[in-house]
């Protein structure tokens, strides 16, 4: 069954809002990129796995299933921090070189509890992946239901929300290329067709951060930290959807790992201890640690290094 013209509308005006929200100080040229190309945006039934696509004519499918399983999983990122930001920064040296047996985790008060968060986590959004009818689907009671910022309560959840929300702008933008690339004759290869919208929507967000934070009176590396981060996280997204024997790459799309690593070799500029690289160092040692495939041990010295390293197991799992 197709859902109704008006939703259709609804689905629409949803994605537009997204995208010419990703990076406001150039709404005017993500206005005309989108009247330009006009995507059709259909809100396709919620068949198990993830929708989210640019397909032929111009059409851009996605589900409110995929939308959910992405809002849960930006919750679920925050369970990885829980488990493992302050447990990392613990061993850190006064140079910031951080040293760490992973085996001895487990003797360590609180860890345990906190990988069971974790795993229990990521255990109800593949639950929501895979169920035939979503109605079943049981929230999370620690999970507040998709909804505006304005009416979450904590801070981690406004956190949340606002990463959420770049990390789908970062995604449409990627399938918003797609359409471009089809119009103009996209690259032979799909892999190079993958990767070249991975680099137009990681550009569209970051290169004039800027002009957006001098005329909020941000601080541009807090903005770019900021968007990075939104980025990153819907990498995860695909990290943690992506079936581990589709990781390494197919006939159509590049390796998980190569995505994440165009990503820090773009921002490889940022300090070796800002934030992006603590926060996605703690997210990747969860995922990896719940997949079996954390190393023994932990030997870099910077965050920035950890998250490279932690990238290359990616590579190899």
């Amino acid at each position: 069954m197709s859902p109704p013209d008006d939703l259709e509308q609804l689905a629409k005006e949803a994605v537009k809002r997204v995208v010419l929200a990703s990076a406001p100080e150039i709404a005017a040229d993500l206005k005309r990129f989108w009247d330009e190309y006009a995507p059709y945006c259909t809100l396709v039934d919620d068949r198990p796995g993830v929708t989210l696509d640019a397909g032929p004519c111009g059409i851009v499918r996605f589900s409110h299933r995929t939308m959910l399983q992405f809002w849960l999983l930006s919750f679920a990122s925050w369970k990885a921090l829980d488990a493992y930001m302050m447990i990392l920064q613990l061993t850190k040296s006064a140079d910031g070189h951080i040293r760490l047996r992973t085996a001895d985790l487990d003797t360590v008060p609180g860890q345990p509890e906190a990988n069971a968060d974790y795993a229990e986590a990521i255990a109800r959004i593949k639950h929501l992946n895979q169920l035939q009818d979503i109605s079943a689907f049981p929230w999370p009671p620690s999970v507040p239901y998709p909804s505006a910022a304005s009416s979450l309560a904590s801070p981690p959840d406004r956190a949340a929300y606002d990463l959420a929300c770049i990390a789908t702008g970062f995604a449409f933008l990627h399938e918003m290329q797609h359409i471009r690339l089809r119009a103009k004759n996209s690259p032979a290869d799909p892999i190079d067709e993958e990767l070249e919208c991975d680099r137009f929507a990681r550009e569209t967000l970051l290169e004039q951060t800027a002009q957006y934070a001098a005329a909020n009176a941000y601080s541009e590396e807090a903005v770019r930290i900021k968007r990075s981060l939104g980025i990153a996280l819907s990498l995860y997204y695909g990290l943690v959807l992506t079936p581990a024997t589709n990781r390494r790459g197919s006939k159509t799309h590049p390796p998980t790992a190569r995505r994440f690593l165009d990503l820090l070799t773009a921002i490889g500029d940022l300090p070796p201890g800002a934030l992006f690289w603590s926060w996605l160092s703690s997210v990747l040692a969860a995922h990896l640690k719940l997949e079996g495939n954390l190393p023994l041990e932990l030997d870099a010295e910077s965050d920035k290094a950890l998250c490279f390293q932690l990238v290359d197991v990616i590579g190899i799992s």
